[in-house]
């Protein structure tokens, strides 16, 4: 798959990794970026999206942002196509005491939610969610954590195979299950293919 990133003139974000989601109905290819808190640019990429439509209603868009802003220890990254630009964010720490990867907060565009009725756009979310998880096995992760999901994001993290930890509110999955959530995801929109 051949993506080139052009828009990547306007930020230094970092091109990490490609693949395809389903769009109006149809597979399209995304690209997905790190994004770098110590770059001004990179700074003001959420300031350029508050206007729109598709994160007015954001719930935790503010808060990705905010800790962007505070550069808070966690990397960023965004998944972008060529016509809409950013259509899902997520903040990630890790958590180095344990081994693990910590989804702390992770955010679809509201006209491409799965909440959304008209289904034509899918498995946004859930190819973010692959490429974290995929980054989570390349970095030799012992597992991959959602820290305390909403309700709602609490029914899509089990349906992709995360567990729950009886100890306490967070979704877990364990390395040797991160190839099941990557052949599932692999399987809705093809192979993702990493630059790192």
């Amino acid at each position: 798959m051949n993506i080139i990133a052009l828009n990547n003139i306007a930020f230094q974000k970092k091109l990490i990794a490609s693949s395809n989601i389903i769009k109006d109905g149809q597979i399209s290819p995304c690209s997905i970026y790190e994004l770098d808190v110590n770059n001004r640019d990179d700074l003001r990429y959420f300031t350029k999206l508050k206007g729109g439509d598709n994160w007015r209603k954001g719930t935790f868009f503010k808060d990705i942002e905010n800790d962007m802003l505070a550069a808070a220890d966690g990397r960023y990254y965004v998944l972008e196509d060529s016509k809409d630009g950013c259509l899902a964010a997520c903040e990630v720490y890790e958590n180095t005491e344990n081994g693990t990867d910590e989804l702390i907060y992770l955010e679809t565009g509201t006209t491409y939610s799965s909440q959304n009725s008209d289904r034509k756009s899918r498995y946004i979310g859930e190819t973010l969610l692959s490429f974290l998880v995929g980054m989570a096995k390349k970095t030799k992760k012992a597992k991959f954590t959602i820290v305390d999901p909403t309700p709602y994001a609490y029914m899509f993290y089990i349906n992709h195979g995360f567990r729950e930890n009886v100890f306490d509110e967070n979704l877990s999955v364990k390395s040797s299950d991160f190839n099941r959530i990557l052949e599932k995801n692999e399987k809705h929109v093809g192979r993702m293919e990493y630059f790192v």
